[in-house]
């Protein structure tokens, strides 16, 4: 018994447990919203491109 109250007041790896959340929530987004977010990346490329006077990229 008291090596599950122990597990249950340890803190220890809580950090890398979220951050390992955090990196599965932005794959899964990524995966399922790719396409888009890479056009829209690309647009808003373009935009400062042509802003600066270049020429657009395709």
């Amino acid at each position: 018994m008291d090596l599950m109250m122990r597990l249950f007041k340890e803190e220890d790896g809580q950090g890398l447990v979220e951050y390992i959340l955090i990196i599965a929530i932005i794959s899964i987004c990524i995966i399922a919203f790719g396409d888009d977010v890479v056009d829209a990346i690309k647009v808003a490329f373009n935009k400062v491109i042509v802003g600066l006077g270049g020429t657009a990229i395709s």
